[in-house]
């Protein structure tokens, strides 16, 4: 059944509007393709091939996503068999390495950092823009406070890249981070960036008009070089997702595989 209203990205009225997914159709398709998908709530945990859509956007404004930021995020993620982002940086070499962080030139490397930024600001927007139900009556969503209407006027065509945030891309080795997806969240570190992690592609989006000039410097849209960091977040990851772990429920069918494999 089709459904009229406002696209809530170019704003015009009377729109027939689309199933719009919360991090992307192409990302679903692809964990599809690779086995269930995890979704973790601080109730539940279940494997699930359950998709986040809502009636959000027009079909131009759907593809303008996928054109400008989508399409080239999942030619570049962690894949079944390769993790064409960490092969196409490893033919070049570290601009510098600081302990087990590299930083990469994406620019030398012809990465278009612009369109994988345009993907993590689009999910992001997205995730902030309407809360999405997940499992057992839960939703979830961010919030963009004051930036919401630049990154939606940005991600629209209707200005450039908004000045006051900085984008930083890290490329992630460990095996956790390259096989999963988190929808984004809020960091607590400096700054409380908000993050998506998507197959080993990890976002931090940092929003506040005093950034210290380093973050500046290290966006991969705007900074020297456009870099890209390559680390092991495993820690990070776990860190993150062990709190999640601890409260709530393992779906009995997940239960009965890790058994299985203990």
């Amino acid at each position: 059944m089709l459904r009229k209203g406002r696209c809530r990205l170019c704003l015009k009225e009377n729109q027939i509007l689309m199933r719009s997914h919360c991090l992307g159709k192409g990302l679903y398709r692809l964990n599809r393709q690779t086995g269930q998908a995890l979704m973790l709530t601080p109730k539940l945990i279940l494997p699930t091939d359950r998709q986040l859509w809502a009636h959000l956007l027009c079909r131009d404004c759907e593809q303008r996503f996928s054109s400008e930021g989508e399409d080239a995020a999942m030619r570049l993620v962690q894949r079944e068999d390769s993790f064409s982002l960490f092969e196409r940086l490893r033919l070049s070499w570290p601009e510098e390495k600081t302990g087990a962080v590299e930083v990469y030139s994406g620019r030398l490397a012809g990465i278009e950092t612009g369109k994988l930024a345009y993907y993590a600001l689009s999910v992001m927007w997205k995730a902030a823009v309407r809360r999405w139900n997940t499992l057992k009556g839960q939703t979830t969503g961010i919030s963009l406070g004051t930036y919401e209407e630049p990154i939606r006027a940005y991600l629209a065509g209707e200005q450039e890249f908004p000045k006051d945030v900085a984008v930083l891309l890290t490329v992630c080795t460990d095996f956790i981070s390259r096989n999963i997806v988190i929808a984004p969240w809020v960091s607590h570190y400096d700054w409380h960036p908000l993050c998506l992690l998507t197959r080993g592609t990890w976002f931090r989006a940092f929003m506040h008009p005093q950034l210290p000039q380093g973050v500046r410097r290290r966006c991969c849209v705007n900074g020297p070089g456009n870099p890209i960091f390559v680390e092991n977040c495993e820690s990070e990851i776990l860190r993150l997702v062990t709190p999640i772990h601890q409260s709530a429920a393992v779906a009995p069918n997940l239960q009965r595989a890790i058994t299985a494999t203990t």
